[in-house]
């Protein structure tokens, strides 16, 4: 998995932007992979859950609160995976919470909804990383 979440680091800007950018968001929880979520991680991935399970888009950038998008624009293809690594790694820190299994389960789910997104989107039959993703997120259900 080290090695997948390496592949798609690289994919990332090199520098992050200030502001409530998906990527910003999804990019620093793939870089940094925090031990532990704060309550604004908590927050931004709650809100990522509804964009990908109930609207079925993700776009550039959002409000302060995630609800309205500050750019209409839709998420860039090669930005995909990070957000679905980033799912499955909160996913994973979720577990650790006294509350988290159920938790987690969301968000796994929201990570094979988003799998399903990025496939479809995408032009190319096999996406960069779509078997690694898939075989990640169903190594995530398994453990559960």
């Amino acid at each position: 998995m080290d090695s997948l979440l390496s592949e798609i680091e690289a994919t990332l800007p090199s520098a992050l932007a200030d502001g409530n950018t998906t990527i910003t968001f999804v990019g620093r929880l793939v870089r940094e992979r925090p031990d532990r979520l704060d309550e604004a991680a908590r927050e931004g991935l709650d809100a990522l859950c509804r964009k990908v399970d109930i609207v079925r888009q993700v776009r550039v950038a959002y409000d302060e609160s995630w609800k309205k998008a500050a750019d209409m624009t839709p998420l860039p293809l090669e930005h995909w995976p990070a957000l679905v690594a980033a799912l499955l790694l909160a996913a994973d820190r979720s577990t650790r919470e006294p509350d988290g299994k159920g938790k987690a389960l969301k968000l796994i789910n929201t990570a094979f909804n988003a799998i399903t997104l990025y496939r479809d989107r995408a032009k190319d039959p096999e996406p960069p990383f779509l078997a690694a993703l898939e075989d990640w997120a169903a190594r995530s259900l398994d453990d559960r």
